[in-house]
């Protein structure tokens, strides 16, 4: 992509979802979604897996679009933190590896989940789940619609609020790689590691330690950090000589629609991004 190209538009979508992880539309159908929006260069990042790259990199191909494989690796640092990997080898033994392992551990762990559930008299069956996520990683907001679906809660929201979140009643932990090992992986993987929105986590003075481990990169500008925020990480990309990225984190909720495309990514930092993956 040519920097007279990005001034024209500077659309760029790198951090998104779809039904291969707790996205909303199947792969073809976010790029279709990414054409809408005029969207030049995206990535497809689902939690854990590569699954639906196949799929996106043929429907971005016949739109147009420069796609960038990718993936959103779940590790643990005191909270949950997540790595993003760009240009990562999907078919690899390391991400194959790795997302057969997290496959079946989600599904032990939405087991336990429903068990819990069980003892506080909620009642839903793992098959239900199931439904909802198909071939997907299953996580919690499987649970969570599966739990609106058969009327035990009133919205997604809710689920989290009363059962799912960290610490409540119905969630439970899983032994996730720590931050440092998720970087390794993803460059293993010959991918670049960036850490996705790190105003979620309070854990501004442990990035310089994730840099030292080889973190390529912040994600300075997401839906959930406000101006303050966002300065205050593309400062702290550029005093450790890091990539900024800029993203809309697509789900397909109603709330990150207006966002989706439309994330000012500075021509700059999309530049610098595509240099690193050796995108032209």
């Amino acid at each position: 992509m040519s920097t007279s190209s990005a001034n024209k538009t500077h659309r760029a979508e790198i951090h998104s979802h779809s039904t291969a992880s707790d996205g909303a539309y199947a792969p073809s159908r976010v790029a279709e979604l990414c054409h809408q929006r005029g969207v030049e260069v995206w990535s497809l990042t689902d939690h854990d897996n590569c699954n639906g790259c196949t799929e996106a990199r043929e429907a971005a191909e016949s739109l147009g679009i420069t796609f960038i494989s990718g993936i959103e690796i779940s590790a643990y640092h005191d909270t949950s933190v997540h790595v993003l990997g760009y240009g990562v080898d999907t078919e690899g033994d390391v991400i194959q590896d790795y997302s057969e392992r997290r496959f079946e551990s989600r599904r032990e762990r939405m087991r336990q989940m429903i068990a819990r559930l069980d003892d506080l008299g909620v009642d839903i069956s793992f098959e239900a789940v199931a439904d909802i996520a198909q071939d997907a990683i299953m996580g919690r907001p499987h649970l969570a619609r599966a739990l609106v679906a058969a009327g035990e809660v009133g919205s997604v929201n809710e689920a989290f609020d009363r059962y799912l979140h960290t610490g409540g009643p119905a969630h439970v932990s899983m032994g996730w790689p720590s931050v440092e090992n998720a970087i390794d992986l993803i460059h293993r993987a010959g991918g670049i590691a960036i850490l996705a929105h790190p105003g979620q986590y309070d854990l501004d003075d442990d990035i310089g330690d994730w840099i030292d481990a080889g973190l390529d990169g912040i994600e300075a500008i997401h839906p959930q950090h406000n101006r303050q925020a966002r300065r205050r990480y593309a400062k702290m990309a550029r005093g450790f000589g890091v990539l900024s990225t800029a993203s809309s984190d697509f789900h397909g909720n109603r709330d990150r629609f207006a966002h989706f495309g439309n994330v000012p990514f500075p021509v700059n930092w999309l530049d610098a991004f595509l240099e690193r993956l050796g995108v032209s």
